[in-house]
C-alpha cells in the first residue's frame, strides 16, 4: 500500500514539474524584450492603429507597461497559463 501512495505522489510531482517548466518558458518569452500589437480586431472592427505608438514591456512580477516614446503611459497586469497557451 505504501508503494501505491509513493507512486501516486511521484506521478503528481512529475506532472507539476512539467507544467511549472512550461510556465517558466512562457514567462521567459514574455519578458524578453518589448512587444508590439500587429493585429487587433474588436467586434469585427480593426483597431490595430489605436496601438500603433505603443510597445508593451512584460515583467516577471506579472505587470505590463504600455510604453509610448520611452514613457510609461499605463501599467496593467498579466498572467500566463502554459496548459492553455495563453
Amino acid at each position: 500500500m505504501k508503494s501505491l501512495y509513493l507512486l501516486f505522489f511521484l506521478i503528481i510531482l512529475a506532472g507539476c514539474k512539467k507544467e511549472k517548466k512550461a510556465e517558466n518558458l512562457v514567462i521567459q518569452a514574455m519578458v524578453n524584450g518589448q512587444w508590439k500589437v500587429t493585429n487587433f480586431n474588436k467586434g469585427g472592427t480593426d483597431i490595430t492603429n489605436s496601438f500603433a505608438p505603443y510597445k508593451f514591456q512584460f515583467k516577471t512580477n506579472f505587470t505590463v507597461d504600455a510604453v509610448n516614446n520611452g514613457t510609461v503611459e499605463k501599467t496593467g497586469s498579466w498572467n500566463a497559463d502554459a496548459s492553455t497557451q495563453t
